[in-house]
């Protein structure tokens, strides 16, 4: 019942908390003047027949008025959302009321005292904390003017309610007084109370915000201070393979140099083919060896080279690493392409790139028993062009590669092979993006194994010397 009533006639409409603290109090003390209203005009009624007081019809008419007037402003105040408004003529009528008490039946008289002090509180509650010291200052003056017109004789107050006796109607208006005086008190309190809950709920939830930041922050740390020292780890490794690498290019390359004094003493008639892969090999690692030094030395070479060109050179020489492993490699090229297509740019680091992505495709295949391999093993490049976009792929038939892994492939010292170190494809696309501006990506080739596809520029397109 008490809920019903609360949201029908009390619970406030406004969204800001401070306006609805507000607007409680004041539907509050609308309603509970209207039914101190009603109470008086009911006892007025009653009065000649209880107590034999002479009906007077002025009372009846001034509360009906009263009734009539604080319906509208609670009508206003409920449905037209005139809070402020509404509390600000409710504050002034009663201290327009108590000044007119005081005007006519003198400074002395303690209803208008009361009256005046309850519309002191009222401002300071429904409209603000300045309002009240308005309103005090106010009737102040008002009582200020009032004691010298009557002292100069200028008004003449009726005094007469000093000497007759207190009746049943004063009571009631007392206790009608003190009523409301007790209900602004209570209303007060309680918005006062449920304020102070709210501001330690809200203290209590920054807390534990405060707590689950300090939290997240200091793990974020740890997951930084972990993410660095793996970074200052690799970069470690990555010290330790350029000094052994720059070791073993000195040692290989005094080493090359004998074999292929060696190899240029061969008689050409003891199988030339032989000598000839042999020593095409050693000059391409030779100039492999060069170009490192180079690389070591902080220089860089680049030059125009036939795509296709280098690309099925890299294929011959790993001919027979493949036929060795069972496995067939081929080349084919887009008929588009024109055959003398030209890339510029460090052709060394471009085999190297070409050459690992078919070593890997074919080290994709497992070993194969007794010789041979239950199904045929191949592995296809190819070269073609799309737009202004040249694609190279190395695609194989092996078992592929699991999705959660690809991510990981072209991270350093990340690998799936026992004896693998883990770098080569790193290195690969370090050379893609970063010395031919383009980019590397993983897919599956249907229906088994795994297609590397490189992606590369027009920008670094070349145009061939004229003679």
């Amino acid at each position: 019942m008490t809920s019903r009533f609360y949201n029908r006639f009390i619970r406030p409409i406004s969204k800001d908390s401070d306006q609805a603290e507000r607007e409680t109090v004041l539907n509050f003390l609308l309603v509970g003047i209207f039914v101190l209203a009603c109470i008086a005009l009911l006892d007025t009624l009653l009065a000649p027949l209880i107590s034999g007081e002479p009906f007077y019809t002025d009372r009846v008419a001034d509360n009906l008025v009263a009734i009539i007037f604080i319906g509208v402003l609670y009508v206003l105040s409920r449905y037209k959302c005139k809070h402020e408004a509404v509390a600000i003529v409710l504050t002034l009528l009663i201290a327009l009321y108590a000044c007119t008490m005081l005007y006519h039946w003198g400074l002395l008289l303690p209803a208008a005292i009361l009256l005046s002090a309850m519309s002191i509180v009222m401002a300071g509650i429904l409209i603000s904390a300045r309002s009240a010291l308005y309103v005090a200052g106010a009737i102040t003056l008002v009582l200020i003017v009032l004691q010298y017109a009557e002292s100069s004789n200028y008004i003449h107050p009726d005094l007469t309610w000093k000497s007759s006796a207190s009746t049943a109607g004063d009571v009631i208006g007392y206790a009608a007084m003190f009523f409301v005086i007790a209900l602004i008190s209570w209303l007060f309190n309680r918005q006062m109370e449920l304020s102070l809950k709210r501001a330690r709920r809200s203290e209590k939830a920054l807390e534990r915000q405060r707590d689950l930041l300090e939290i997240k922050v200091e793990k974020r740390a740890r997951q930084l201070e972990e993410a660095q020292l793996e970074k200052m780890q690799q970069l470690y490794r990555f010290a330790e393979l350029g000094q052994l690498s720059t070791a073993l290019f000195h040692d290989l390359a005094n080493h090359l140099s004998t074999v292929n004094l060696d190899i240029e003493g061969l008689p050409d008639a003891d199988n030339p083919d032989i000598a000839r892969r042999i020593q095409r090999n050693v000059g391409h690692i030779n100039d492999i060896v060069r170009r490192v030094r180079q690389q070591i030395g902080g220089k860089k070479h680049a030059e125009a080279f036939n795509v296709q060109k280098e690309t099925k050179e890299v294929v011959k020489i790993l001919m027979p690493t493949a036929e060795q492993a069972g496995v067939e490699l081929s080349v084919s090229m887009d008929p588009s392409l024109k055959p003398s297509l030209l890339f510029k740019g460090d052709v060394i680091r471009f085999r190297q790139v070409i050459l690992n992505l078919i070593n890997n495709a074919v080290e994709a295949y497992p070993a194969p028993r007794a010789g041979r391999r239950p199904n045929r093993a191949s592995v296809e490049v190819t070269l073609r062009r799309h737009g202004t976009i040249l694609f190279i792929s190395v695609a194989d038939k092996g078992p592929g590669i699991p999705k959660a892994r690809r991510d990981k492939l072209f991270e350093p010292f990340y690998t799936t092979k026992k004896s693998g170190i883990g770098i080569g494809l790193f290195i690969v696309r370090q050379i893609v993006e970063n010395d031919f501006g383009g980019s590397i990506e993983i897919s599956d080739n249907e229906p088994s194994g795994t297609t590397f596809t490189i992606r590369l520029p027009k920008s670094y397109y070349a145009r061939a010397k004229k003679a």
